[in-house]
C-alpha cells in the first residue's frame, strides 16, 4: 500500500503521549507488537517489516495476532528494555519514512527507531544516547555496504539528501523541482517522504505543473500535518472496495470512491486486509494455474512430438521399399556395410546403394527394414490416434488457463486442476458386491477406474455401477474386461495419463493382451447398450474414439 511519510505522521499523532508499555509480542520473524496502556484504553502498536506491506500502526488490543510459547531473543530484548517504559515522543527525522518513538522509565531513556523502507525496513532498538541495543533483520555487509545497523555503535538515519518539506522555503523548493513542466518524479527525487502518490496528489491540487503552483499546495500539506488537522481516507475500487489509504482527501481520486475513516491506523488495517484477502485468491489461482500451465506446455510438446511421428510415415515407404530390393537380391554373408542392387521401383532399372549393418547377412539386412517401416507405420497410426485426444486435451487446458484468471474467488475450486476431477457431488454409498462377482478397483491419479473381473462382473458393471456419466473403455473386436472411469462427465475432462493408464487396463485384461499394438475404444457409459438377450458383458456401443496400447519390449503393455 501507500505508505508514505504523510500516513506515517497521521499514525503517529494517534499515539497517546504518556502511554505505558505493557508488554511486547512478537508473533512472527518480521512484526513486532507493543502493548500501551492509557487514558483509560488499551492498544496496540504494531509494526511490521514485511517488504511488501511494511507499516507502523494502532489495532485494538483484542486483535493482538498470536505469538509462538518461545519468544524470540529480540522479543526478550525489547521486553528488558521497554517493558514498563512511558512513551514520550513520537517524531521523524528528516521527514523520512523513520519514525523514532522515545520512551523512558527508571533505568533511562530507550529508543525504538522504525524504518518503514520496503525490502529495507528494519527495527532498532538503541539507548538513550542513540547506541544501538538490538535490531530485527540483521543486516550482512553483503547485502548493504551503504548503511549497517551495528549492535553497540551509535544509530545512523539512512542515506538521504532530499529536502524535509517541513523545513523548505520557496527558493529552496524552486530550485529543487527546477524549470517547469514538473513530473511526479521530480518531487518524488526532490521531497524526503514523498512517494507517487504524495508527488501526484500535489499536482493534481496545484492545478499547473509549474514550482509557482506546487509551493502553496506543499505549505498547505506540510501546515495541516503540523496542526495535525489530518483526513484519513479510504481509497475504493469500482467494487467499492478499499484499495488504499492517504492521510488527506485525495483531489485525484473519484469523489465517489473515497471514504472517510475514523482514524488513519482503521484505514490502514482495511487496506491491510483487503490485500491480505487479496493475496490469498491470487496464491490460490496461482497454485491452480502453475500445474495447468505446466500440463499445458506438457500436452503441446506431446502433440508435436505425435505430429513429428505421423510425419515419418511418408518416408516409411522408403524403408520398405529398401527392404523389398534388398529381399529379391542373392544373398551376400556378413561384413558388408552397403548393396548395390538392382533397383526395379526406377523407370530406369538402374541400381541402388543400400547401407547396410555389417555385422547381419542381406537378408537380415531385408528383415531389419521390414521391421523398422512396420514400427515406424505403427508409431505413426498412434501418433494419428493420439493427436485428436491431444487437441481436446489442449483446447480444454487452454480453456481453463483463461477460467483461471477470470473467474471470481468463489468459482476457483469449481476449475478442477491437471490429473483431478472437477469437485462433484458425492456419491450415494453403494451396496456390497453380490456373490460371485469381483470388481476391481484402482486408483489412477485420484481418479477411481473400476475393472469387471469376468463376464457376470462386466455385466453388472455395466448394468447396474456404471452411470451414464462414467467413461466406459473396451479393447476392440476381442474378449475382454469392461473398465469404467468414474465420474468422467466427458472423455475430455479425463487427464490422458488416467486415460492411457484405463486403456492399458483393458488391454492387458483381453485376449489381445499379448499383440504388439491393441486399439481400445472409449465413449461415455450413456452410449453402451445391451442389447436384448444377449449373454452376460455383451454390449454394442456408439460415438466411440480410439487409443492405441503398444507393448514394450519387456512385455508390458
Amino acid at each position: 500500500m501507500n505508505f508514505d511519510s504523510f500516513v506515517l505522521a497521521a499514525v503517529a499523532s494517534e499515539l497517546n503521549r504518556g502511554a505505558f508499555i505493557d508488554q511486547v509480542y512478537q508473533p512472527d520473524d518480521l512484526t513486532v507488537a507493543l502493548a500501551l496502556s492509557g487514558r483509560g484504553e488499551r492498544r496496540l502498536w504494531l509494526f511490521s517489516a514485511d517488504a511488501r506491506h511494511a507499516r507502523a500502526h494502532l489495532i485494538p488490543a483484542a486483535a493482538r495476532p498470536p505469538s509462538p510459547a518461545s519468544p524470540p531473543g529480540f522479543c526478550m530484548l525489547l521486553r528488558k528494555h521497554l517493558r514498563g517504559a512511558r512513551l514520550v515522543e513520537a517524531d521523524q527525522p528528516r521527514f523520512d519514512r523513520v519514525l523514532r518513538l522515545r520512551v523512558t522509565r527508571g533505568d533511562g531513556e530507550r529508543l525504538l527507531i522504525h524504518e518503514i523502507m520496503g525490502r529495507h525496513s528494519n527495527l532498532a532498538l538503541a539507548d538513550g544516547a542513540g547506541v544501538v541495543l538490538g535490531v530485527l533483520k540483521q543486516v550482512s555487509p553483503e547485502q548493504s555496504r551503504v548503511r549497517r545497523l551495528v549492535v553497540h555503535k551509535p544509530y545512523v538515519l539512512p542515506p538521504g539528501e532530499r529536502l524535509d518539506p517541513r523545513e523548505a522555503d520557496e527558493a529552496a523548493c524552486r530550485a529543487a523541482l527546477g524549470e517547469a513542466p514538473v513530473f511526479p518524479e521530480q518531487l518524488v527525487k526532490a521531497f524526503s517522504g514523498f512517494g507517487p502518490f504524495a508527488a501526484r496528489e500535489v499536482l493534481a491540487r496545484a492545478e499547473q505543473p509549474i514550482p509557482e503552483a506546487i509551493w502553496p499546495v506543499l505549505r498547505e500539506l506540510v501546515e495541516a500535518l503540523q496542526r495535525g488537522e489530518f483526513e484519513p481516507t479510504l481509497l475504493l475500487d469500482e467494487r467499492g472496495q478499499p484499495v488504499d489509504a492517504w492521510a488527506f482527501h485525495a483531489r485525484q481520486w473519484p469523489e465517489d470512491r473515497q471514504q472517510r475513516a475514523e482514524t488513519m491506523s482503521a484505514a490502514v488495517a482495511a487496506t491491510l486486509h483487503r490485500a491480505a484477502a487479496e493475496e490469498t485468491v491470487e496464491a490460490h489461482r496461482r497454485a491452480i494455474r502453475v500445474p495447468l500451465a505446466r500440463a499445458l506446455a506438457a500436452a503441446r510438446e506431446r502433440w508435436e512430438e505425435a505430429r513429428r511421428q505421423i510425419e515419418v510415415r511418408s518416408r516409411a515407404g522408403e524403408l520398405r521399399i529398401q527392404g523389398d530390393l534388398l529381399a529379391a537380391a542373392p544373398e551376400a554373408g556378413r561384413g558388408a556395410t552397403e548393396a548395390l542392387v538392382p533397383d526395379f521401383y526406377a523407370a530406369d532399372g538402374a541400381p541402388r546403394r543400400i547401407p547396410l549393418d555389417p555385422l547381419l547377412t542381406r537378408q537380415e539386412n531385408a528383415a531389419a527394414y521390414f521391421r523398422r517401416y512396420r514400427r515406424a507405420m505403427a508409431a505413426a497410426a498412434a501418433a494419428a490416434a493420439r493427436l485428436p485426444l491431444l487437441e481436446e486435451q489442449i483446447a480444454d487446458l487452454e480453456a481453463r488457463l483463461a477460467a483461471v484468471d477470470a473467474a471470481a474467488p468463489e468459482a476457483l475450486e469449481e476449475i478442477a486442476p491437471p490429473g483431478k476431477p472437477a469437485r462433484a457431488a458425492p456419491r450415494p454409498k453403494e451396496r456390497p458386491l453380490p456373490a460371485g462377482i469381483r470388481i476391481r478397483r484402482v486408483d489412477v491419479d485420484g481418479w477411481e477406474v473400476l475393472l469387471g473381473e469376468n463376464a457376470a462382473s462386466n455385466d453388472y458393471l455395466i448394468t447396474r455401477l456404471a452411470r451414464p456419466d462414467d467413461l466406459w473403455l473396451h479393447a476392440r473386436a476381442v474378449n475382454g474386461a469392461h473398465v469404467v472411469v468414474r465420474g468422467a462427465r466427458s472423455a475430455d475432462r479425463v487427464p490422458p495419463a488416467v486415460l492411457r493408464e484405463a486403456a492399458r487396463l483393458a488391454a492387458t485384461h483381453s485376449d489381445a493382451r499379448h499383440a504388439s499394438l491393441v486399439l481400445v475404444d472409449f465413449t461415455l457409459r450413456r452410449y453402451v447398450r445391451k442389447p436384448r438377450g444377449a449373454a452376460p458383458g455383451r454390449v454394442t456401443y456408439q460415438r466411440e474414439k480410439t487409443i492405441p496400447v503398444e507393448r514394450h519390449k519387456d512385455g508390458r503393455a
